[in-house]
């Protein structure tokens, strides 16, 4: 069973309706994107992981810069700092991407959204004013190696050159897994690692595993259709790893035999 909304229950928050996706894309022209990262297990391996962590992109329209939005802020209380916020206030006004990610990583982002802005409006910091960022965080370091700082300027990237209109990805592969995939798939695989897109499934045996590869399209479709487009691009699917009998200078050739598991 899929996990409900407080919606699907019967309960509403607030007084207004909603819209169709009721999400921030409900506004037309709002796009959103994401890059979600994670991998590892067990105990903390600081600079390795585990890694659970990510960017989120929003644009409020294609051409931010040259055609600023009205915007402003309002602080609830200290935790939780978004960077450039001061200038928004001040101005009113809004002209870069507003990006989302952990506490320790706001600087790289905020760097990175230097960078993908100079690149496409080459005018800033010339005949154009400079910009300064709009980076929220959130504090991740109860699921994330957070100091090793795993977030790239490729991810940031990626996030907003991926944004789109429409449902607004929910990035929660791992938790619903056995709910996107049904019971037979998930008694025998699981997720194990998300990278730039890129889903890690480990198969039980390698009959599962050459299974769920003859699949993975319908897979992927699933997916998307639970979580939203582009949070898993591709499958990595893989199956046990035995043991080797490559030994002494007189074996076969290739894998040998007894090379199948499961």
């Amino acid at each position: 069973m899929m996990r409900a909304r407080l919606r699907d229950l019967g309960f509403s928050v607030g007084r207004f309706p909603v819209g169709p996706y009721n999400a921030i894309t409900d506004v037309a022209g709002v796009r959103v994107g994401h890059t979600t990262l994670v991998w590892g297990e067990g105990p903390l391996d600081v600079g390795e992981g585990p890694v659970r962590t990510g960017v989120t992109a929003v644009l409020p329209h294609d051409n931010v810069f040259e055609n600023r939005v009205l915007a402003g802020g309002f602080v609830l209380n200290g935790a939780g700092e978004v960077s450039g916020l001061t200038q928004v206030q001040e101005w009113g006004l809004l002209e870069t991407p507003i990006l989302l990610t952990n506490t320790m990583a706001v600087g790289k982002v905020s760097d990175a959204a230097v960078k993908w802005m100079t690149r496409k409006w080459p005018g800033i910091g010339r005949e154009d004013d400079v910009v300064i960022p709009l980076v929220g965080e959130c504090d991740d370091s109860w699921l994330n190696d957070t100091v090793g700082r795993h977030v790239r300027s490729e991810h940031v990237y990626r996030a907003i050159e991926q944004a789109s209109s429409g449902k607004v990805a929910e990035g929660s592969v791992f938790g619903r897994w056995r709910a996107v995939v049904g019971e037979q798939i998930a008694a025998h695989a699981a997720p194990t690692s998300l990278n730039d897109g890129v889903l890690t499934v480990s198969a039980e045996s390698t009959a599962w595993a050459t299974q769920l590869r003859m699949v993975q399209s319908q897979l992927i479709a699933k997916i998307a259709a639970a979580v939203g487009d582009g949070v898993v691009t591709s499958l990595k699917i893989i199956g046990p790893v035995g043991p080797t009998w490559k030994k002494g200078p007189r074996r076969v050739p290739g894998r040998g035999p007894r090379d199948t598991y499961g």
